[in-house]
């Protein structure tokens, strides 16, 4: 039970974490969307979470009960298969020894895990709040993608534990004799082992953990509880699926324990392909969360698919891994010296208790091959196999002692001149020196040998599975590296998506403390200002400021836009943006991301005035200037609006923070008689250009929308401005 137990300090930590926060934050930072569509709601649970956890258990459970069984005790006289004799189970006080070793070096790595996850769950939560709720959305779907792949992993270990597999056996013997090898003859050996072994079983899904313990950044009720609901129900189910194998491979009938070892791959394996339909229809309806969107998935047999698709690979899956299973289990059997044992050996649990083991095993051992007939023949063969190697061991030992007789009487022959001894003679005399010291070696305790350093322990670890020696094949040399490649990938772009929300949600703040600015400078006078007024005349009108829309009708001209004429508000640019309508955002956009890799002012203008877009002049400068500030202040919330697919959302105000807002707050309300220029990209050319022209058109830095500006709503309001 300690590897439950352990984790409930992170249930406490996390349950804290959700509820820290001041009430004021959540009066000032409200849900994103209040008027979306209500079918999106906050979720109170995780299911990634809740399976990440799950596999934390069952996979340390299994881990610590390999090492305990290895300690155990091993001197029965009743025949049954038991572990090797070690330096760790030869008395009774390197048992014990041994056993709180193990407990210590689990424990251990518990603690160490927990106060890391601690430390970084409260930056990774507390500085992501407030978080966009279109973000806690799409991590809701990510944690359902995640739920189904840890359960098709899941499906695939539990079968592995329970050996229905070819190569189970084989496999558990070589990581046996590994895990044997890694233990070691002191205490800081085996508690290195088992230490390390946790810990990498809690460190690998922790970047994926980290991006679903973002949900906690969520201010809404259900957000609190998220964490802690999903972190208890997950040790729950681990302890659950422990105990499910620790009974199955304790069942005396092989048909019975084969049959339940099978209905629980199988369900695991159903609800990996049911949760993964479900996160890709979320994930869907997170990304087009609009009414007409939500019935055309709920009429398509999209979930359908999805489910057919996960149920014919899931069955693939493992066929291939019964395939490969098969394999490395001729090659480890080719490479080994003796026959692999094929009894049942109790352990793969942490419920395993080594009290009454040899009852145990006298109960079960034998009983593994009611329903096996060729089971016997395999026993049979091995204690032929076993017999005859002790036999030729024998007889190898007998004659090499006849020679070394038969030398020592030919070199007591005075006559005979003295030359060298034979090898194995020397050999031989060696070896009967040395016997007492290595018996005296072995008695004594194992505190006492040296232990190394824990340099010199790191110094084993194997790097990524790549370099693990000759004792592993090329397949598993590349299937290795293409897994850590793969997990890496994984890892990094995690982390990306972490740094990116935290980043989001810091410069959103910022924005929402310049609103009330960009109101003031922008907003409160709009349409008692200048204005950007033309004549009518085509190519040849006459393109002017006025001092208010009254002056501009007084002279027969029509009004082009709110504020004054600037750079872009000359013919030819309107002009070019009306043709270009088409590709103008895009176009824009790689030349903002070609900024946002390294590139300079200069480099930019000369991106936009391109043949592909052909700004002039001045214009191609304001706008250039523009993107490189929104680059500086509202990079992360462009990328953000790209992964919840917010890139065309126009919105500004108080409760929707947008690139949009950024670019207002940041650029256009710090010097906004410059920066009118960037209005006139948003004109329309009285008749020719609709409102829906400004969305495909005006784009700020990283292909982010800007604003619907004063010409929007000049044109929407009953204020005298021309339609």
């Amino acid at each position: 039970m300690v590897g439950g137990l352990a984790f409930w300090p992170v249930l406490w930590f996390a349950c804290v974490v959700g509820t820290t926060k001041a009430e004021e934050d959540d009066a000032n930072a409200q849900t994103n969307n209040d008027d979306e569509s209500g079918w999106l709601q906050t979720a109170a649970f995780s299911p990634g979470i809740m399976m990440i956890f799950t596999a934390h258990v069952a996979s340390i459970g299994a881990t610590v009960g390999e090492y305990r069984r290895l300690v155990a005790l091993a001197d029965n006289n009743d025949g049954t298969n038991t572990v090797a004799t070690t330096v760790w189970n030869a008395t009774p006080t390197a048992r014990a020894q041994a056993r709180a070793t193990i407990r210590q070096g689990a424990l251990q790595a518990l603690l160490a895990y927990t106060v890391l996850l601690f430390t970084s769950s409260c930056i990774v939560t507390l500085l992501a709040r407030p978080l966009d709720q279109r973000m806690v959305y799409l991590i809701q779907g990510w944690s359902r993608l995640v739920a189904a792949a840890v359960l098709a992993l899941l499906s695939v270990r539990v079968a592995q534990w329970l050996d229905l597999y070819p190569s189970s056996f084989h496999l558990a013997d070589y990581h046996e004799r590994k895990r044997r090898e890694r233990m070691g003859t002191t205490v800081v050996e085996l508690r290195h082992a088992v230490r390390w072994s946790v810990a990498k079983k809690l460190l690998r899904p922790y970047c994926v953990l980290l991006v679903l313990l973002q949900q906690g950044a969520d201010l809404n009720e259900t957000g609190r509880i998220t964490i802690p609901v999903s972190i208890l129900a997950g040790v729950a189910t681990g302890v659950a699926i422990d105990f499910a194998m620790y009974k199955c491979r304790r069942f005396k009938s092989a048909r019975l324990r084969f049959c339940l070892s099978i209905t629980l791959v199988v369900f695991l394996s159903f609800l990996s392909v049911s949760v993964l339909a479900e996160g890709a229809y979320f994930i869907a309806s997170v990304w087009d969360d609009s009414k007409k969107a939500q019935e055309d998935l709920d009429n398509s047999l999209w979930p359908l698919w999805a489910f057919g698709m996960g149920a014919i690979a899931m069955p693939l899956v493992h066929l291939l891994v019964w395939m490969w299973s098969k394999f490395t289990s001729a090659n480890i059997a080719r490479d080994m010296v003796l026959i692999t044992p094929h009894k049942q050996r109790m352990a793969m649990s942490m419920f395993f208790s080594d009290r009454k083991l040899a009852e145990i095993q006298k109960a079960v051992g034998t009983a593994n091959d009611d329903n096996k007939p060729k089971s016997q023949e395999i026993d049979k063969m091995e204690d032929i196999v076993e017999e005859s190697q002790d036999e030729r061991y024998a007889k190898n030992a007998q004659s090499t002692v006849n020679a070394c007789n038969q030398e020592e009487s030919i070199l007591d022959d005075p006559e005979n001149v003295p030359g060298e001894k034979n090898l194995e003679c020397e050999a031989e005399e060696i070896s009967s020196d040395n016997k007492e010291s290595n018996k005296h070696t072995e008695e004594t305790s194992v505190s006492a040998s040296h232990p190394p350093t824990m340099r010199e322990l790191f110094m084993k670890w194997e790097c990524c599975g790549c370099v693990r020696g000759n004792d592993k094949s090329n397949g598993r040399k590349a299937y290795s590296c293409v897994a850590w490649t793969t997990h890496v990938f994984v890892c990094f772009a995690c982390l990306f998506v972490v740094v990116v929300n935290i980043g989001s949600s810091r410069q959103q703040e910022a924005v929402r403390e310049k609103l009330p600015n960009v109101f003031e400078l922008i907003y409160r006078y709009i349409d008692d200002g200048p204005v950007c007024a033309f004549d009518d005349r085509g190519a040849a009108s006459n393109i002017t400021t006025f001092p208010d829309h009254d002056s501009a009708h007084a002279a027969g001209f029509l009004i082009l836009h709110c504020g004054a004429c600037a750079a872009c508000s000359d013919w030819e640019n309107l002009e070019l943006e009306y043709t270009t309508r088409e590709f103008l955002a895009l176009e824009s956009r790689k030349c903002a991301q070609k900024s946002l890799f390294g590139g300079g002012k200069s480099d930019l203008i000369e991106c936009l005035e391109s043949d592909r877009i052909g700004f002039q002049g001045e214009c191609a400068v304001c706008w250039a200037e523009d993107i490189l500030c929104t680059k500086k202040f509202c990079a992360f919330i462009a990328i953000q609006s790209f992964l919840i697919n917010t890139l065309a959302n126009f919105e500004v105000g108080s409760d929707t923070i947008t690139s949009a807002a950024c670019e207002e707050a940041h650029c256009e309300a710090v010097r906004p008689m410059v920066l009118f220029a960037l209005d006139c990209i948003r004109l329309m050319l009285s008749s020719l250009i609709a409102v829906s022209f400004f969305a495909r058109v005006y784009v700020y830095s990283i292909g982010q929308p800007g604003r619907l500006c004063c010409v929007l709503r000049c044109h929407t309001t009953a204020n005298g401005c021309d339609k």
